[in-house]
């Protein structure tokens, strides 16, 4: 199946879903097993975090290497590829020896998945623009956001029978099943006649081409500190929320569960309101939510405020990003149709690039200073994140904010 789509069928989402979750999803089964992992690999929490460090920098520098590469050989082959090597390396976790070879199969794994990201969301550039690319990438946020509401809920209940490497036969085992699938569904959506070649100057030429772009660099610094949040919250809730607060596994997973439904809502309300609503508003109004909910969480450690506060202030956070990340991504990406991989991938590289410097001090302190950490980076991030968000949107004209590209197909 190599045809190009003019309507994306819900099989063809779903795909591109399970394409951009397979890497969240690969953190997040793991979560619950954190502090068992402390124990049974003789480290420390930022020993373990290390493996959260070298998935972060693995998408960041995969994302590099396969957003040009896809634009110059297409889409569906190296989708394929990364596929294969997601799930061979996932089996090598499994029997990994000691820290140290984790931590070098959970960077292979990462580069795999980091495919999967990056070369959806330029497939997805492909075929639309403007609000229908904004209403389609909320769409995969509502696939994506399953995989953080699922895998540590599976993750609470394999542990009582299971070990945590066990917990990496069920992500291979996830993909070989999306391989399956992206065989039977996914077409070529980039055909040859729309291919870039150039080799390494090729890239570095486009690369600097969207870096000096300041508009375009609005759009990358929002998303990426929105995600340098959203990640010191995934890094370092497990061992705030468990050691410092007491809850146990389970209830862990419940909370995970709960502010990923919230992103899953803000994500679809968003696909509605988009519709009439500027994209530069939506994504303004999305980033003041997140500030509130950093302060919010700030405040319930800093001034011992309590652990309903903390979960609340966590929740409006976590939601926010299912309004902020699709619509800076479509509002940077509509830009630059000709090369949608290198776009896509330096949305994505400074993501992972900010989340993995800090992942490993999130957990500092969890015991004797329970979130002080976590939730400071949480603030600083989002209050560069807004401040962003509220520059470029103010200086764009409101065209730029909601219409689509000329010639671009609508996807509705």
């Amino acid at each position: 199946m190599t045809t190009a789509l003019a309507r994306p069928s819900l099989a063809f989402l779903i795909v591109l879903g399970g394409l951009a979750a397979i890497g969240p999803f690969a953190i997040d089964i793991y979560l619950p097993a954190l502090p068992a992992m402390t124990a049974d690999l003789h480290t420390n929490a930022s020993g373990v975090q290390a493996t959260l460090t070298a998935s972060i920098i693995g998408m960041a520098l995969g994302q590099l290497v396969l957003g040009p590469l896809s634009d110059a050989y297409g889409r569906r082959a190296p989708l394929l590829v990364c596929v294969v090597v997601y799930t061979v390396a996932s089996l090598a976790c499994m029997v990994a020896p000691n820290l140290v070879v984790l931590i070098a199969l959970r960077a292979v794994q990462a580069v795999a998945a980091a495919g999967g990201m990056v070369i959806g969301r330029a497939a997805v550039r492909d075929i639309a623009a403007g609000p229908a690319m904004a209403r389609i990438l909320s769409m995969l946020l509502l696939v994506v956001g399953v995989s953080p509401a699922l895998a540590p809920l599976v993750g609470a209940e394999l542990l009582p029978i299971t070990h945590w490497r066990g917990l990496f036969g069920m992500i291979a085992a996830l993909g070989v099943v999306l391989l399956c699938a992206c065989l039977r569904w996914l077409p070529e959506t980039l055909p040859p006649a729309r291919r870039r070649s150039g080799g390494v100057a090729g890239s570095l030429r486009q690369y600097r081409r969207l870096l000096t772009d300041p508009d375009f660099l609005g759009y990358a610094v929002t998303a990426g500190f929105t995600f340098a949040a959203m990640f010191a919250y995934i890094s370092g809730s497990a061992f705030v929320l468990q050691q410092g607060y007491g809850l146990s596994p389970r209830m862990f997973g419940v909370v995970l569960g709960i502010n990923a439904f919230g992103m899953l809502l803000v994500s679809q309300v968003s696909v509605r309101l988009s519709r009439r609503v500027p994209l530069g508003t939506l994504l303004a109004s999305a980033t003041f939510v997140g500030l509130a909910g950093a302060v919010g969480s700030a405040l319930a450690v800093l001034a011992d405020l309590g652990l309903p506060l903390l979960l609340f202030g966590l929740f409006l956070l976590i939601s926010s990003v299912g309004g902020i990340l699709p619509h800076s991504m479509a509002l940077a990406m509509n830009r630059y149709p000709d090369i949608a991989g290198s776009a896509s991938a330096l949305m994505g590289v400074g993501q992972f690039v900010i989340g993995g410097i800090l992942a490993p001090v999130t957990g500092v302190g969890a015991r004797s200073h329970p979130g002080v950490a976590m939730t400071i980076i949480i603030l600083v991030c989002m209050i560069v994140a807004t401040g962003a968000a509220a520059i470029v949107t103010r200086a764009l004209p409101r065209s730029d904010h909601a219409a689509p590209a000329v010639g671009s197909a609508r996807v509705r």
